[in-house]
């Protein structure tokens, strides 16, 4: 994994229980890890579930080369999303 890869797969951010009660009934808060100096303003977070999905789109549409125009096209389009959610890919 490269040192860029390491840094970027650290969490930003971690749901804690906020007054420590069991989680059934508990008030949950968002507690960030990252530096909020380093985060621009209107940055929206996404769940990790949504992030691998796009990857494994991305990964469909990359094997999937005989579909002629689609593939340029549908791969353009997963790429932004990435981009756009702070993931790139080459």
């Amino acid at each position: 994994m490269t040192d860029k890869l390491e840094a970027l797969s650290q969490p930003v951010a971690v749901v804690l229980n906020k007054y420590g009660d069991p989680e059934a009934f508990g008030e949950r808060e968002l507690k960030l890890l990252a530096d909020l100096q380093k985060v621009p303003y209107n940055t929206n977070f996404y769940s990790q579930e949504y992030v691998t999905a796009l990857l494994e789109e991305l990964r469909i549409a990359k094997s999937d080369r005989d579909k002629n125009g689609w593939y340029v096209h549908e791969c353009a389009r997963i790429q932004k999303l990435l981009e756009l959610n702070g993931v790139k890919y080459e």
